[in-house]
């Protein structure tokens, strides 16, 4: 059977779409914690449900790259820088649920984008919540590592302000390794002036 012009045409724009909304996913997947082959994984399980021939994904901690090949079509690429992380478990395991529903009901794409509208309104976790986990987990290392008790209380105010350097950062949207850089000082000069 020949494919027609105007089926391909139709078959591209379609690919086009899911590969928007995949990726759309993968990046709300990325900023909520998910691990970079979870994104992966899940751009290319939505892509073949909807009857790719070939997907190829490769996610870094800043950006997406998809490639998908369609049935009888050319191959579509679509990239997506990221530039936001935060930390949400409820939205993660929200955006899992609509990638498995996707991948059952292979719904269109109006019905992607309206639950994903839902999903990033989603309520975040309280900034003193996520300031107290940080503390807790930083005097948690300084006991497992053979910390005193006043070494676990001199964490207190190198972890706070390691906290406070990562929101300062991500607001005004740096170069990361310069971000990491200038708040692994601020860390070790806090962390020398608290040792004397």
């Amino acid at each position: 059977m020949v494919t027609t012009e105007i089926e391909l045409f139709n078959i591209q724009r379609k690919f086009t779409s899911i590969v928007k909304n995949a990726i759309d996913i993968g990046e709300m997947l990325h900023i909520s914690g998910a691990q970079v082959s979870r994104v992966e994984d899940t751009i290319s399980r939505i892509c073949y449900a909807y009857g790719a021939e070939r997907v190829d994904v490769i996610t870094i901690t800043s950006l997406i790259i998809v490639t998908v090949i369609p049935n009888n079509g050319e191959a579509i690429t679509q990239t997506r820088r990221i530039t936001a992380q935060s930390k949400n478990m409820s939205k993660l395991d929200a955006l899992n649920a609509l990638s498995r529903e996707i991948c059952e009901t292979l719904p269109e794409s109006e019905f992607i984008e309206a639950r994903l509208e839902k999903i990033k309104k989603m309520p975040s976790i309280p900034i003193w919540l996520i300031a107290a986990s940080e503390i807790i987990v930083a005097c948690g290392y300084s006991i497992f590592f053979g910390g005193s008790w006043l070494d676990v209380l001199a964490t207190v105010p190198v972890a706070l302000i390691i906290f406070l350097a990562e929101r300062i950062f991500s607001k005004i949207h740096t170069n990361r390794i310069v971000h990491f850089l200038i708040t692994s000082f601020i860390a070790g000069a806090v962390s020398v002036l608290m040792l004397h």
